[in-house]
């Protein structure tokens, strides 16, 4: 019931944002491993998304998450962070 009621609170809150700002950045990298045999090709993208944006009422909401990829395949989409604020104080949720 606790779940059902903070997720609709939530909800609550970001249907009110007058508008919001999503921006992705990212890294690749590429690189060849040779410990103890043949050498091997090694490659990874990480997107990081970030969007904020601000109530009618003035209050500042956000998020963040960190999506991996490995070798081509997809990996680890890391634990969120949300946050709301007033100006004053910001309480943060999630992988801070």
């Amino acid at each position: 019931m606790k779940k059902i009621l903070l997720t609709t609170s939530a909800l609550t809150l970001l249907a009110g944002a007058a508008a919001a700002d999503i921006s992705f950045s990212g890294t690749g990298r590429i690189g060849v491993t040779n410990v103890t045999g043949p050498a091997t090709v090694t490659h990874r993208f990480r997107v990081n998304v970030n969007a904020s944006g601000e109530t009618d009422g003035g209050l500042k909401v956000g998020g963040y998450v960190r999506i991996n990829m490995n070798g081509g395949a997809l990996g680890a989409i890391g634990a969120p962070r949300l946050w709301i604020g007033n100006g004053m104080a910001t309480l943060t949720v999630g992988n801070a």
